[in-house]
Formats: structure tokens, C-alpha cells, sequence
């Protein structure tokens, strides 16, 4: 299930691949759509215009008024662990839970894994084809999200945020917080990142990665 970012549209993928696009205050179904794969993951984008659907074999990149397929991705068997849209909407990222081969671009198929292995792909939206690969090791991948500007990739690997500049295509800085990271969002300005692992927040300076302040979600 995901929420559009005005909060006015909600969409779920069913089981069968089927999209429906609910009104969140009456609940009416607004629009039906289909995918061509069984999908489990959902994400809109910074204007609600476009979705993408991660299932097995793939991702989709759906235009949310027509609820049509734009962009199909190939990719593993087993679906992508998280989604990511850049604020501008141009690139999206996929955190798979195997390795993918980058030069896959025929279907399903064609993709390649190596088990165990952890990488993020940064795909154009407008196309299929991939602009970068970064590696994560072997360690789980929970969450991934760009910076406001766009220019840095964040990925909450286990125990670490990995930081990537996009332009340059390397790895700026790891950030340590702590074991089992589940969540990382920023708040409006970017210039504050929140980590959430087991029952405790910790908002730090994105730039450095310094904690600001810590916090302890109830029943924790």
C-alpha cells in the first residue's frame, strides 16, 4: 500500500499484479490497472504523477492518472527489497536483495544473481537502462533514499548508512548508527537525517552523520 504525497490517493498492488487506486477520504476505487508480474512493493513519486511496482522479475514505472505502464525494468527473481524516486523524479533507484546484472536489459529472463550479494541500481526513468551500480556487501539492505538536492544516495545497510555522490560515482562517507537499521528518512530542509533501528530514532546532520538528537519510540 502506498499514499500519494497530498495524501488524496492510496494504491495497492493485489496478489494477481492488479493496481487499484482508491480516494483516501471515501475509499471509492478511482481506477484499475494491471502488471504483468505478482508485485509486492509500492512507492510514489515527489508529485504523486508516477509509481513504481516492484514484483518478481522486475520493476514497473505506472503513470498514476492512467494507471498504464511507462517503464519496465528487468531484475532478479526474487523482488527488489526497497524503491527510491530522486526529488526531480528523473532517476529511480532499487535496492535488490542479489546482485543483478547490469547488462540485463532483454526481460526477466535474461537477469543474472549471485545469492547473498547486495547492490542498488540507479535507472533513468525515462528508460530502461541503468546509470550506476553500487555494491553493499552481503549485509541486509532495508532502506535507500536520495538526498533533497538529488546529488547523494543513502542506503541503510545493517549496521551502516552508506553514502554515495551520484554525480561522482563513488562513495562519499558510512555512517555507523547502529545494528538492525529499518528506516532512514530526511526531513524538508535535507539537511537532517532520521534512522530508526529497533525501538529508537536518531536525527543526525546529513552532511556528517553526527547525532543531533535521540529518541525512543513507545513499548521500547
Amino acid at each position: 500500500v502506498a499514499v500519494s504525497p497530498d495524501g488524496s490517493l492510496q494504491v495497492t498492488v493485489t496478489k494477481n499484479g492488479a493496481l487499484v487506486f482508491r480516494d483516501t477520504v471515501t475509499t471509492k476505487v478511482i481506477r484499475r490497472g494491471h502488471l504483468w508480474m505478482l508485485s509486492s512493493l509500492v512507492v510514489f513519486n515527489a508529485d504523486g504523477r508516477l509509481i513504481a511496482v516492484a514484483g518478481a522479475g522486475g520493476v514497473s514505472i505506472v503513470d498514476a492518472e492512467s494507471a498504464e505502464e511507462i517503464v519496465r525494468i528487468p531484475g532478479p527473481r526474487s523482488v527488489s527489497c526497497c524503491l527510491a524516486f530522486s526529488p526531480r523524479s528523473d532517476r529511480l533507484a532499487i535496492g535488490d536483495r542479489e546482485d543483478v546484472d547490469a547488462e540485463a536489459t532483454s526481460g526477466p529472463s535474461s537477469a543474472t544473481s549471485t545469492a547473498g550479494h547486495r547492490s542498488i541500481r540507479v535507472y533513468s526513468v525515462s528508460d530502461e537502462k541503468p546509470l550506476m551500480k553500487l555494491e553493499c556487501g552481503n549485509r541486509s539492505l532495508a532502506a535507500i533514499a536520495f538526498s533533497v538536492d538529488g546529488d547523494e544516495l543513502f542506503a541503510a545497510v545493517y549496521d551502516k548508512v552508506k553514502v554515495w555522490d551520484i554525480r561522482q560515482r563513488s562513495q562519499r562517507v558510512e555512517i555507523e548508527p547502529a545494528d538492525n537499521l529499518t528506516t532512514l528518512t530526511f526531513d524538508k530542509s535535507g539537511e537532517l537525517l532520521a534512522t530508526v533501528h529497533d525501538a529508537h530514532v536518531v536525527v543526525r546532520d546529513a552532511a556528517t552523520g553526527m547525532p543531533q538528537k535521540r529518541l525512543t519510540l513507545e513499548g521500547g
